[in-house]
């Protein structure tokens, strides 16, 4: 039951349904409200997060991967350059799509103030 009614509210475009911190299950918020206190809280804050271009974010992207790629092959010899586990962590850094990973909040449910 639980299963198919957290699947029709996900039909419902007013609201979101997403995992709260500390993974106390599942949250359901206006979808507005979440996009607001997204931007407010987080995303408009320069101290915290600047906007870059596409350009800026695939070049940091490229080398953050090949900085992790050097530090695991540096820091544990037993991962061979060749090694199906370099190879998994290199595909789940991949750009897919001209796509890098995005940004979500998760509630905090848990605190008395609700926060992302």
């Amino acid at each position: 039951i639980e299963t198919a009614t957290l699947s029709q509210l996900q039909k419902n475009t007013n609201i979101i349904v997403l995992p709260s911190d500390k993974n106390l299950g599942p949250c359901i918020m206006e979808r507005e409200k979440y996009f607001h206190m997204i931007l407010n809280d987080h995303l408009l804050n320069n101290s915290c997060y600047k906007k870059l271009t596409n350009t800026e974010a695939h070049t940091l992207h490229t080398d953050n991967t090949d900085k992790l790629k050097e530090l695991i092959l540096f820091s544990n010899k037993l991962v061979a350059e060749d090694s199906e586990e370099l190879a998994y962590f290199l595909c789940r850094f991949a750009i897919t799509k001209n796509k890098i990973s995005q940004f979500y909040g998760m509630p905090k449910v848990h605190k008395k103030v609700l926060s992302l």
